[in-house]
């Protein structure tokens, strides 16, 4: 970073600002544990991370809004709610007075490197309920909302592969092949489908004109797929889709 230059500042939600915190905050104890260099001192690396960090919610700060707003109606609605929408919106506000008296900073590492939704203390039915919203708009066909209540969600908790797959699935079926790639590439570190999500990619380099990357995600997909009898339409689907590209590229 360019002392002699300022980077620009960029005005973030309370409630988006509030959750980038502590985002950074986590980036920065599990970065620090490792960190070795003598050359930068580690509070000129956290003040990166936290800049990294605010241009990445900022960019995606209109989609957490929007998630916002969309799961608040949709829970609203639901005649058989479990959870109302506010036990979100309370659990930002106590996350906030930490922040702001600074508890959080004296947690324990490993308390920081929790997931979101368990530092903010987020109860399992309010995500079930939200990604049970998230499914309703994939299912109806309503991607570009399903796409940003998935991504309200693995932010909360990235270690849940069904958010990532859905968030993917939404993109793809909005055209945007980069970034649904990027998020299924994300969902293949749960080691789980990964047959599925391999013909996914492919689907995906194709579309990029990526022909080779696609085929090679093909290979992969029916070497899985060979290995779980449960599903032998994939693996037929697959062959035949591998041998379709390789006829067109001849």
């Amino acid at each position: 970073m360019n002392p002699l230059k300022p980077s620009k500042i960029i005005r973030l939600d309370p409630q988006v600002q509030a959750y980038a915190d502590v985002y950074a905050e986590t980036l920065s104890a599990l970065e620090e544990e490792e960190y070795q260099s003598d050359l930068v001192p580690f509070s000129q690396k956290k003040a990166q991370i936290k800049e990294q960090v605010v241009q990445l919610f900022s960019d995606n700060q209109q989609k957490l809004q929007r998630a916002q707003i969309l799961l608040k109606q949709m829970f609203a609605l639901q005649k058989s709610s479990r959870v109302d929408f506010s036990v979100w919106e309370e659990a930002v506000k106590k996350l906030k007075i930490e922040m702001e008296n600074r508890s959080f900073y004296n947690r324990p590492i490993e308390e920081k490197l929790e997931a979101l939704q368990v530092t903010a203390k987020i109860p399992s039915a309010f995500m079930q309920q939200a990604y049970d919203c998230g499914m309703a708009c994939l299912n109806e066909k309503r991607f570009d909302e399903g796409e940003c209540i998935f991504l309200f969600l693995h932010y909360l908790n990235p270690n849940v592969f069904d958010y990532w797959l859905g968030e993917a699935l939404c993109q793809e079926e909005q055209k945007d092949f980069a970034a649904a790639l990027l998020s299924y590439v994300n969902a293949l570190t749960f080691n789980t489908k990964k047959e599925v999500i391999f013909y996914q990619m492919a689907s995906c380099l194709y579309q990029l004109k990526e022909k080779k990357a696609s085929l090679q995600s093909l290979d992969l997909c029916i070497e899985y797929a060979k290995r779980d009898a449960a599903n032998p339409e994939l693996l037929q689907l697959a062959v035949e889709t591998k041998s379709s590209i390789e006829t067109t590229a001849a």
